[in-house]
């Protein structure tokens, strides 16, 4: 809940136990797979972006 000046943000919590969980993203198969697929791809030879450059020529 904004103040009404906007000048905070207040958030108010409970400590009392509920049946209800809520659901975020990587309670998706779908998006686990498409997040472990882009993060293993930079793992790979060759997919730095710096991976052409001539590192003896490079002044220090």
């Amino acid at each position: 809940m904004r103040t009404a000046d906007s000048s905070a943000l207040r958030i108010h919590l409970s400590t009392e136990v509920t049946g209800h969980k809520p659901r975020t993203p990587t309670h998706d198969p779908r998006y686990r797979v498409d997040a472990a697929r882009r993060q293993t791809g930079y793992d790979q030879p060759g997919s730095c972006p710096a991976s052409d450059v001539e590192w003896a020529r490079v002044p220090r």
